[in-house]
């Protein structure tokens, strides 16, 4: 089974139906969509709001054309987006996000802090962008910005247990996708074990289900 997957809608590429087919072709029994959701935010990367309905009627329409050989399941990576940096993200994800029904949701953070320049700081925008954000805005240091991830991360998990249907916590660990190395941090450093895991069982209170990568 596949659960995160993002058709041409948001920064992903490919139809439903291409989706679909090479799903069948790898023996998956089940697909879901999960498209990056719309947000109150400038991003060249989450689906424009106006194109959510076109979104979730190619899903549905893939789900009937493969009835029987894959079930095809409707969903949003839905992003935390924290009051201090989008001050109406949840009441917009309210209004508009699981207004419709969703079979499920990814939940997932991107945004920490702010950039040099004010903006939301997206942490897997690249690998200079995060390289500045390290030094600008942490003085070299990327413990700040990690810890900053996982609190993140818990507060998402407070908020989606809330949601209107079943709740994936996706890439738990996407702070290291820049750590080639371990040029920022050691991925065993106390500090960083005890921050993922607070994250961890903030995620289990809620009673989410942690995305795995294989």
């Amino acid at each position: 089974m596949s659960y995160h997957n993002h058709p041409h809608y948001c920064d992903g590429s490919g139809t439903v139906e291409a989706y679909a087919r090479a799903a069948l072709a790898a023996a998956l029994t089940d697909l879901g969509l999960s498209s990056h959701a719309p947000a109150p935010l400038a991003s060249a990367w989450h689906m424009p709001l106006a194109a959510l309905p076109a979104y979730a009627a190619e899903v549905r329409a893939a789900r009937e054309a493969f009835r029987g050989r894959l079930a095809v399941h409707l969903g949003l990576e839905v992003d935390y987006l924290p009051p201090e940096l989008v001050p109406d993200g949840e009441a917009f994800q309210r209004g508009h996000l699981f207004a419709a029904p969703l079979e499920y949701a990814v939940a997932s953070v991107h945004y920490v802090g702010r950039d040099p320049s004010g903006r939301p700081f997206a942490i897997d925008e690249s690998a200079e962008a995060f390289h500045r954000q390290v030094t600008e805005v942490y003085g070299g240091d990327a413990r700040p910005l990690v810890e900053a991830y996982y609190a993140a991360t818990a507060a998402l998990a407070a908020q989606a247990r809330h949601w209107p249907c079943p709740v994936i916590l996706g890439h738990l660990d996407k702070v290291k996708m820049w750590n080639v190395a371990e040029r920022y941090f050691p991925a065993a450093a106390p500090w960083y074990v005890e921050a993922a895991e607070r994250a961890l069982e903030a995620v289990r209170a809620a009673g989410l289900v942690v995305e795995v990568t294989t």
